[in-house]
């Protein structure tokens, strides 16, 4: 049995009609799960020979493939063969009726809406827990069926008012972190804009022209049309310096739906990562702004987080870099927000922001220069927008490319600098977060 959809967000509306048309999906195992990770490990090490030997997407694709035996046996178990499979993200979509969920999962199918947004937002979620025959279960990674969409919040800094000598610009940022001035003629990077996030093409050029940089060549990409009219604060900022650090780099930014009824899984992740991989020439850089308590994550939808881990795994060899900021709310992330804790409490285990903490991305924190001109970990106590996240994951191992530096920083005087922030946390079993 699988367990029923559960959320504190949505509220069920009733129960649907057997008639009525219910878009679905499974996550399929590859029919050797180990090969991508091998594969991963040695095209990711600098000591591998086979390192930087990147796949193309039929070679990636055919690393996770499912067995023809599996897909027939979940074709047979569906009665029909109204899917679609999506190879580079080995997902079926898969079209069924209400009526036909039922017998086929003895589960009830019902309406919710998520009642902490002004505006309708519906979705089709199964009532009651999911009963699969023993080989169907053991073929898939998760189904749509019980998953709670995904809701990371796009990460941003609290402005404050600030004089003219102290804002950050282009040209000060490659004077601080000492980035040769140069122009790129074949790099491509990508930053996405998730819910409802929009940017401005009149925005960007008033900012080229207001720091004399040159015109950025942007793509626009994804399954939502970007509303100018209403540009928003994340993607326009990720927009404007993505650009202006690598002048002349080809920029796409991927517009995604990330609520029903444009988007069945009611988030856009997986649509994301999907576009992406199927992409026979993408962006070779991906920087990420969105992110959520990793605790969180898995506790509602671990199953979906782990097939994302495995898109990651796919674009890392496909010679992607997944760049994910590592989160605005220090070590405590933001459950020290949402559940109005108290600083020991919140301090006492760390609290990574995912998909930052997947050990498949590269993730980034943020700095700041202290008074003597040092640069430092950007910190509220220091007069920072932000506290950058870290910590050290609670759901993870910490991977082959970490064992040394964390056992060597833990030994050298984690334990003893930061006892108070980090109590009772077994750091060498865990993958760090910076």
């Amino acid at each position: 049995m699988l367990p029923t959809f559960s959320s504190n967000r949505f509220e069920r509306l009733g129960s649907v009609p057997n008639e009525a048309l219910v878009v679905w999906k499974l996550g399929v195992k590859p029919q050797d799960p180990s090969v991508l990770g091998e594969i991963f490990d040695k095209v990711s090490d600098p000591k591998h020979p086979s390192y930087g030997r990147y796949l193309n997407a039929q070679e990636a694709n055919a690393l996770t493939a499912p067995s023809q035996e599996d897909l027939d046996a979940i074709h047979t178990w569906l009665g029909h063969r109204r899917t679609t499979f999506l190879k580079s993200s080995n997902v079926l979509v898969i079209q069924s009726t209400a009526g036909e969920l039922r017998k086929l999962t003895s589960s009830d199918i019902a309406e919710y809406t998520d009642k902490t947004r002004i505006s309708p937002r519906r979705i089709l979620r199964s009532a009651t827990a999911i009963s699969l025959p023993i080989h169907i279960k053991n073929t898939i990674t998760f189904t749509s069926l019980n998953s709670l969409p995904m809701e990371l919040k796009h990460l941003h800094a609290e402005m404050n008012q600030f004089k003219a000598s102290d804002l950050i610009t282009p040209t000060k940022l490659r004077q601080l972190y000492n980035v040769p001035e140069l122009s790129v003629s074949m790099a491509n990077q990508s930053a996405p804009a998730f819910y409802q996030q929009n940017w401005s093409p009149a925005d960007l050029k008033y900012f080229e022209n207001l720091y004399n940089l040159p015109s950025a060549r942007v793509l626009q990409k994804g399954n939502r049309v970007n509303n100018p009219n209403n540009a928003t604060g994340e993607v326009s900022l990720d927009l404007q310096y993505i650009t202006a650090m690598a002048p002349n780099a080809t920029t796409t930014v991927w517009t995604m739906n990330g609520s029903n009824p444009y988007s069945s899984d009611d988030e856009p992740f997986l649509e994301w990562a999907t576009q992406v991989l199927d992409d026979p020439s993408p962006p070779l850089v991906h920087s990420i702004s969105y992110a959520d308590d990793e605790d969180h994550i898995m506790t509602v939808a671990k199953d979906y987080a782990a097939h994302l881990d495995t898109l990651f795994q796919k674009m890392a060899v496909r010679g992607m870099t997944v760049l994910v900021a590592s989160g605005d709310d220090g070590v405590a992330g933001q459950r020290i927000h949402s559940q109005k804790m108290a600083i020991n409490e919140g301090c006492s285990k760390s609290g990574p922001q995912w998909p930052s903490s997947s050990p498949y991305v590269t993730s980034v924190g943020a700095t700041q220069l202290d008074t003597n001109g040092v640069e430092v970990v950007c910190s509220g106590a220091l007069k920072g927008g932000v506290t950058s996240g870290g910590g050290f994951s609670n759901m993870y191992p910490t991977p082959s490319y970490q064992k040394d530096v964390v056992i060597t920083s833990h030994r050298e005087g984690v334990r003893r600098n930061n006892q108070f922030f980090f109590q009772s946390h077994p750091f060498e079993g865990a993958k760090q977060v910076v």
